[in-house]
């Protein structure tokens, strides 16, 4: 399943770092000292939502935290002339998009991708 000892060690060491205490943490996943005490030294696991919350607090990703992954960061790979794959087809974007004005879109794409925006008829040329 994943790596107990890992896991644990991770967990202390997140936590050093981060400058929190035990009880800390109990308080931030809103369970009691001692269960916190118990995903330190190895007699009780976290539930899926602690995990998550977990991983949130030390912005890490759960598989570094259960150690089946050592980077702790998930990165996207990006060449400089890729595009995102970006469907406007998809229900959200169309709804979100009959609120917004076509210079509001064109700001929120240039956000989320990095990439100047350009309208469908010129990106087929």
């Amino acid at each position: 399943m994943f790596k107990e000892k890992l896991f644990i060690a991770r967990l202390k060491e997140l936590r050093n770092e981060a400058g929190y205490t035990q009880k800390d943490i109990a308080q931030i996943l809103e369970i009691g000292g001692p269960s916190y005490q118990r995903y330190e030294n190895g007699s009780r696991e976290p539930n899926l939502s602690s995990l998550c919350l977990l991983a949130d607090t030390y912005s890490v990703t759960t598989d570094y935290l259960l150690g089946r992954s050592d980077t702790r960061i998930e990165t996207i790979s990006k060449t400089k002339d890729s595009k995102p794959n970006i469907s406007f087809n998809d229900q959200d974007w169309v709804k979100l998009g009959k609120l917004l004005s076509n210079e509001d879109k064109k700001r929120i794409f240039e956000i989320l991708t990095g990439h100047d925006f350009l309208p469908y008829n010129e990106a087929e040329k």
